[in-house]
């Protein structure tokens, strides 16, 4: 990853705060889909499956070529 590239990833995402990330994304990237899971770190898909598993294949149904 490039020095900017890696300067523009820490503006945006790391910010610590998971609403003021999402607004970022958001004002960034428009196509972006934001989720916040309250209380869950990296290890959300064990932690949360039964709200984050519909939702990534809701997010691969709708975006996945080969399924189109």
């Amino acid at each position: 990853m490039s020095e900017d590239t890696e300067h523009l990833r820490r503006r945006l995402f790391d910010c610590g705060d998971p609403e003021l990330g999402a607004a970022r994304a958001r004002e960034h990237i428009p196509s972006v889909e934001v989720e916040i899971y309250p209380g869950i770190g990296h290890d959300l898909l064990w932690a949360n499956p039964e709200q984050v598993i519909p939702r990534f294949l809701d997010f691969t149904d709708r975006h996945d070529p080969v399924r189109s």
